[in-house]
């Protein structure tokens, strides 16, 4: 009888993955070993969170996958919760990273607010574990998990409300808003895309960029902009829902 495959840790770089690290005295510096080994446990962690859930996800279960040993995580985090805020922190810099990225070379706050969407909602196709991690799991993860949610959402909201200023440049009759305006989007587009996230629709997540854009654009004054993408994507959800009454013949 053949011995069942081992788990693989999806994700991880394929050097990594598939032997453990170099051995010998001289072969890694310890702090590119410990960068290896967190790269390890954080994709472990995505992974059993996506498949079990945060609350049914062990320290046993991430070690298991990531092909760490107890005593090493317990020399990087002091529990789960430890490992997981720091999974959080890393991937909103990430996100946060790619979001500044995509606006660097935009002119003009249209460009700004069309590649800054498309950055936020691609990262997470890209990545849908981690998109797991950060949208649905950290419901349950705790108030510090929470906590620190909304600290990078206060910087989303920074950039809606920057991205606001950039427009009231071209048209300064525009009224000033208030901050709490941003916030609504940015919850907003956060619930919605964690919702599809939740579904297991992350691969399907750029079909809703036309829609945070028609969105965002009618806050920033502009919805004449974008007239005809709600209306497509409302049919399409319709047909989505309908889909399994039509099915089975019900």
């Amino acid at each position: 009888m053949s011995e069942p495959a081992k788990r693989r840790l999806p994700g991880v770089d394929q050097d990594v993955r598939h032997r453990g690290l170099p051995r010998g005295v001289n072969a890694i510096e310890p702090r590119e070993a410990q960068a290896l080994q967190r790269a390890r446990l954080f994709q472990a962690l995505s992974a059993c969170i996506a498949e079990h859930g945060y609350a049914n996800t062990a320290v046993a279960d991430v070690l298991a996958l990531a092909r760490v040993s107890r005593r090493t995580f317990y020399q990087l985090f002091r529990d789960r919760e430890d490992c997981y805020l720091a999974l959080l922190e890393q991937g909103h810099e990430q996100l946060v990273a790619e979001v500044l990225a995509a606006q660097a070379s935009a002119v003009g706050w249209r460009q700004h607010l069309e590649r800054s969407h498309h950055a936020y909602l691609e990262f997470f196709v890209r990545q849908p574990l981690l998109a797991q991690a950060l949208l649905v799991a950290v419901v349950a993860a705790g108030p510090r998990a929470l906590a620190q949610r909304d600290r990078y959402h206060a910087r989303f909201i920074r950039f809606q409300s920057n991205l606001y200023a950039l427009r009231q440049q071209d048209e300064p009759e525009l009224p000033a808003l208030p901050e709490e305006v941003f916030a609504v989007l940015i919850h907003g587009i956060n619930e919605l895309v964690a919702s599809w996230v939740r579904e297991g629709r992350s691969s399907e997540l750029l079909r809703l960029e036309p829609v945070l854009l028609y969105v965002v654009g009618t806050v920033h004054g502009s919805a004449m902009d974008l007239p005809a993408v709600v209306p497509d994507a409302a049919v399409a959800g319709r047909r989505r829902r309908s889909r399994p009454r039509e099915e089975s013949g019900q």
